[in-house]
Formats: C-alpha cells, sequence, structure tokens
C-alpha cells in the first residue's frame, strides 16, 4: 500500500467516525426535544384534552426522527404544536426529500419504504407508529 493509499483509508475511516458520531448526535437530539415537548404541563394544557403520554412520544419521536433523517444536515426541520379548542396540532416540516405522490397512500403502511428513500437507513415503520399512536387518540 503506497501513502496515497494509506492516507485515503485513513480518511475514509475518519469520515466513517464523524458519521456514526453525527448519528448519534442526532438520536440524542430527538430524544432531548421528544422529552421537552411532552412535559406534563403541554399534555395537561388548559384540561382541554388528555393525552397519552408515551403514545404522544411515539408521534413526536418519529415525525422529528423522519423529518431530521431525510432531511441534509445544514436544512431547517421546524415542529409547532397548535392547540385549537379542543384539538392537539403538531406539525413538523423539513427540506427534505419529500414523499413522492403516488406513495402518499401508503406511507403509514408497516414496513413501507419509499422509492426515493432506499439508500436511507430505515425500515419503514416510523409512520406505521405515529398513525396507531394517533388512532389511540381518536385523532387524524
Amino acid at each position: 500500500m503506497n501513502k496515497t493509499d494509506k492516507t485515503k483509508e485513513e480518511l475514509s475511516v475518519e469520515l466513517e467516525k464523524l458519521r456514526q458520531e453525527n448519528a448519534a448526535l442526532k438520536i440524542q437530539h430527538e430524544k432531548d426535544i421528544s422529552e421537552r415537548l411532552l412535559s406534563e404541563e403541554a399534555l395537561t394544557y388548559e384540561n382541554n384534552f388528555q393525552l397519552d403520554k408515551k403514545q404522544m412520544y411515539l408521534i413526536v419521536y418519529n415525525l422529528l426522527s423522519n423529518a431530521i433523517k431525510f432531511s441534509s444536515i445544514s436544512s431547517k426541520v421546524e415542529i409547532r404544536l397548535i392547540v385549537e379548542s379542543k384539538d392537539f396540532i403538531i406539525e413538523v416540516s423539513d427540506q427534505g426529500i419529500g414523499i413522492q405522490p403516488e406513495e402518499k397512500d401508503e406511507i403509514f403502511r408497516m414496513f413501507f419504504r419509499g422509492t426515493n428513500a432506499k439508500n436511507i437507513p430505515g425500515i419503514g415503520l416510523g409512520l406505521s407508529i405515529v398513525k396507531r399512536a394517533v388512532d389511540h387518540h381518536s385523532g387524524v
């Protein structure tokens, strides 16, 4: 192995370490945000509704996880919690790869992976978990 090949190999190893560290930071960041958003106050807002804290954690965690996973590292991910009358609305917006129009009816099916997401890690459970948790709250 010549010096150039050795340098390339070292850079490759360093790049992989950075990717793993970035993935670990993203996961911790998602957990921190989810836990902050689902504080006890958020779940008992003016006693207008009752929410299952574990189910709400699953909703927020999986929505944020998808938004971050399918967006570039420098793009913006936003989450809004809106309370209107007896409605609790969670909006997540990102600048990610999006969902193909012809696949929108399939995204909540277990193990569904979009055709544009094949090179991104995952097994297609996140949005099916969100759907079940939303259904648990009689939401849409």
